[in-house]
């Protein structure tokens, strides 16, 4: 009898799914899930570092809410510590 793992269980999905060199299998995971058309699949994957350090988050969150709202990075900075 073969033991399967349980995609269900966050280790084990991060594990296969977000580990370099698994970027392939990301691919053609999100491909099957999503049923993109073939000129629409994803060819390449990337993983990004999802953990950030306690300077960088601040710096982050404000770059990313400078580009939705279209406000200066000064200006988010201003109103988040008023």
């Amino acid at each position: 009898m073969t033991k399967r793992l349980d995609l269900r269980v966050d280790f084990v999905f991060k594990s296969l799914f977000g580990t370099h060199g698994n970027e392939s299998i990301l691919a053609a995971f999100l491909n099957a899930s999503l049923r993109f058309p073939d000129e629409k699949k994803i060819q390449t994957a990337q993983l990004l570092n999802p953990h950030f350090n306690k300077e960088n988050q601040e710096g982050i969150d404000s770059k990313m809410i400078s580009k939705l709202t279209g406000l200066t990075i000064e200006e988010v900075e201003k109103l988040r510590y008023q």
